[in-house]
């Protein structure tokens, strides 16, 4: 059983088929189309150029035994180089992975990469399932998105069921082309221009059920809530100014949205807008709202994305703008500025040790800094190298600062070319007292420090003062390592228990 349908053909194109010339037609490039039944299945055949060809879709890559031997065939392909031999073009196709398509590679001069084409020729497949199609000519197809236009065609706007019934045919093609995402995402494109002309319809007549099926295929289509939450935007619903809107704003609620600035949005993308915006609008010296915003990205964690790194952008901001504010000290883990009694406490405070009453005192001009090593540190402001470093260590019954001075250098001398270039034991009232100035080498730097230890036996108690410095600073810093060292005190009698301390 065979059906024709012949095609109405343009002279121009009636012309070069007459002379045997492949040309580009506008729809087809055959001039007729019949059935033939195969297999017990009707299938279509087309004529082209004086030779019939069997008409296969990428659905027929299922089809073994209508594959099965040698048999004319036209199928659409989209053009994908897989290499040249010789004068022939091998090309891949997406439908058919197990059949190797090559032909003359001069039909192929004028192609571009991602082309839709027809393709005319020869297939022979095995019982085995492996093929090859010999391509004997090539004519341009309908791009994807002309394929998808056609079959929007005629479906008016307000036509909804009908255009997200396209939309669902254009979906389940992707699955088939290659190019997968560009469909995927026409689908997606008709469904939201669907979403939008029903959100204007249902505005201008205040359609409450049109309103709340826009939403519905918003989150069971696109699964989309900011969608949704864009439709519920419409001032005739936020404002619940019609008989129904309520209930649309409980279902916005309900998907985990949240109105912020006449906007419906997730509540994390609602969070993080009202962030940006509140740190906008603070004045930079005002440190006390950088850490209320900070305290706030802290308590919305849950929700709030990166909430860490935008409190810290807070504290930071907050101790740009005072270093002393005792909430962002506590944020950024810095040392307190405030007793418990409420008393500031200068930068540059002296160190006293709460267990033994053991009293350092601050060099003069230097600046607490962050700890480098012992229990304090102090640096040069006007230096970028300087600082001297102080720890209290109790030592055992009879301890000699011999014992305390070996153990010492022993783990400077771990370091990369260490080297002792001055030693002296000055003298301390309370005890007695070393010095030495040395430098080691780190990576392609030598580095410059002294270090004096002071140990007051009676009391079993040892200071020890580290101090590095550039080279040129070598004497500037001794003279501050002394002075600290002179009015160094180490009690003689230990304080009893809770003496207060920093």
């Amino acid at each position: 059983m065979m059906r024709r349908t012949n095609l109405l053909l343009s002279p121009l194109i009636a012309t070069a088929l007459s002379m045997g010339i492949v040309v580009a037609a506008e729809g087809t490039p055959w001039n007729e189309t019949y059935t033939m039944s195969i297999g017990g299945q009707e299938r279509t055949m087309v004529a082209y150029l004086g030779g019939n060809y069997l008409l296969l879709k990428p659905i027929d890559a299922l089809d073994k035994k209508l594959l099965l031997g040698t048999k004319d065939i036209v199928t659409t392909a989209k053009f994908e180089r897989d290499g040249v031999t010789g004068s022939r073009q091998r090309l891949r196709l997406s439908s058919f992975t197990a059949i190797v398509a090559d032909g003359p590679s001069s039909l192929f001069a004028t192609r571009l990469e991602g082309d839709n084409l027809y393709l005319f020729g020869t297939l022979t497949v095995t019982e085995t399932g492996k093929g090859r199609f010999e391509v004997r000519a090539v004519e341009p197809a309908p791009s994807d998105a002309q394929i998808i236009a056609a079959q929007l065609e005629g479906i008016p706007a307000t036509d909804f069921a009908a255009r997200l019934k396209a939309a669902a045919a254009i979906h389940d093609q992707a699955t088939t082309q290659p190019n997968k995402e560009f469909w995927l995402a026409a689908s997606d494109n008709v469904v939201l221009a669907v979403i939008d002309e029903a959100t204007a319809a249902a505005e201008k007549t205040k359609n409450v059920a049109l309103a709340n099926q826009a939403i519905t295929w918003a989150i069971d289509i696109l699964h989309d809530p900011t969608k949704a939450g864009r439709v519920g935007s419409s001032p005739w619903i936020r404002n619940g100014s019609t008989p129904g809107t309520e209930e649309i704003l409980r279902r916005l609620r309900h998907l985990g949205l949240e109105l912020y600035k006449d906007q419906w949005y997730p509540r994390s993308e609602a969070l993080s807008l009202e962030f940006e915006d509140r740190f906008a609008a603070i004045q930079w010296k005002d440190a006390d709202a950088y850490y209320r915003l900070g305290r706030w990205s802290d308590v919305n964690g849950e929700s709030l994305p990166r909430s860490k790194d935008r409190s810290y952008r807070c504290y930071q901001a907050g101790y740009r703008a005072n270093p002393n504010h005792q909430g962002i000290r506590n944020e950024l883990g810095l040392p307190n500025t405030v007793r418990g009694d409420g008393t500031q406490i200068a930068a540059s405070a002296d160190f006293q040790d709460g267990g033994s009453g053991t009293l350092i005192p601050a060099p003069r001009g230097w600046k607490r800094g962050d700890r480098i090593e012992g229990d304090i540190t102090w640096i040069d402001p006007d230096s970028e190298t300087a600082y001297l470093s102080a720890s209290v260590v109790a030592t055992p019954p009879n301890a000699s600062l011999d014992t305390l001075w070996a153990t010492t250098v022993a783990s400077l001398n771990a370091k990369a070319e260490f080297s002792a270039l001055e030693l002296e034991e000055p003298t301390f009232p309370q005890g007695l007292a070393r010095r030495m100035r040395y430098q080691f080498r780190e990576g392609k730097y030598l580095r410059q420090h002294e270090i004096l230890i002071a140990l007051n036996p009676q009391a079993r108690i040892a200071v020890r003062l580290d101090a590095g410095f550039a080279e040129e600073e070598q004497f500037n810093v001794h003279q501050i390592l002394i002075s600290t060292f002179d009015r160094l005190v180490i009690p003689n009698v230990t304080p009893a228990a809770g003496t207060p301390s920093e």
